[in-house]
């Protein structure tokens, strides 16, 4: 997959291979797998890790009471990112979609905000964190025999709230095996592409990409004197009124010429955005749509 990166996350911890202590005889279980199942941030975990089914001892029949080994456990730097389709890949009018991605070892931090990449990896579901954190009720495992190992009667059930478990949610990621700085390819500037805007574009190139229908359009087009007033008015007809607001979102349409300075080598965005603020059914929705 191809984006842009968007964000990223702190990079942390994650339990790979766990050992486990078994609480009753001692006894060490090494090279228990985990995926996606603890995370560690400050020597705190945020979500359940995967805990033996029982103790590998033949003498011991302890089936619950474990406690992880940190020094004989293996964990490896975990990130994650978000990337969103780029303007140029998009329709016009459409809203970029997004999608997390998993990176893992070496591959943290190999992009930050902003970097275009070329991904290639697996498409996954991961569990919601997010919602496993948040306050009210515990992100940890429960089980309905705990109340008996610690010597008190079973009061029934009530549903999984009552226990402090929430249901488990799962969502799409994307697994990254590995990370390139996307080259886009050189070709000429097209109309709706980003070096339609820059001021160094040669726009005889871009008239002679137009038909002669479209240029003699253009042409009776610019010998209209009123041609702004005409063209905010054939913005959403079925909407009445609100002429400020449409030759706004026009411009807006139009947009600019991207320009460079030359003495801090600063670039200026040519496009503008429109802030629409208003009374309730004032067709705002509708606008922007």
């Amino acid at each position: 997959i191809s984006g842009q990166v968007v964000r990223t996350h702190q990079v942390h911890p994650e339990l790979c291979k766990g050992a486990f202590t078994c609480d009753d005889c001692e006894i060490l279980i090494k090279s228990l797998e985990q995926q996606f199942r603890y995370s560690q941030v400050s020597f705190q975990a945020t979500l359940c890790y995967l805990q033996p089914a029982q103790c590998t001892n033949p003498q011991c029949v302890n089936r619950s009471r474990f406690r992880l080994h940190l020094e004989e456990s293996t964990f490896v730097d975990f990130q994650k990112m978000r990337i969103q389709e780029t303007q140029a890949e998009l329709p016009r009018g459409s809203i970029p979609r997004s999608v997390d991605v998993i990176v893992r070892g070496e591959l943290v931090e190999s992009a930050q905000p902003g970097d275009r990449c070329d991904i290639t990896g697996t498409l996954i579901v991961i569990p919601d964190v997010a919602q496993l954190s948040a306050p009210g009720l515990r992100a940890e495992a429960s089980s309905r025999n705990r109340g008996r190992e610690r010597g008190a009667e079973p009061e029934g059930l009530t549903g999984l709230k009552a226990l402090g478990v929430r249901d488990l949610n799962y969502k799409m990621a994307f697994l990254a095996s590995g990370i390139t700085a996307s080259s886009p390819a050189v070709s000429a500037p097209s109309f709706g592409s980003k070096d339609f805007g820059r001021e160094d574009v040669d726009h005889a190139v871009l008239w002679n990409m137009l038909t002669k229908q479209e240029q003699n359009t253009l042409r009776n087009m610019s010998n209209d004197k009123a041609i702004a007033h005409n063209l905010a008015s054939s913005l959403f007809p079925n909407i009445y009124g609100s002429d400020d607001v449409k030759l706004g979102v026009l411009l807006m349409l139009f947009g600019g010429v991207a320009k460079k300075s030359s003495s801090e080598g600063t670039t200026l965005r040519g496009d503008i955005n429109v802030c629409l603020v208003g009374d309730p059914s004032t067709a705002k929705s509708q606008i922007l749509r």
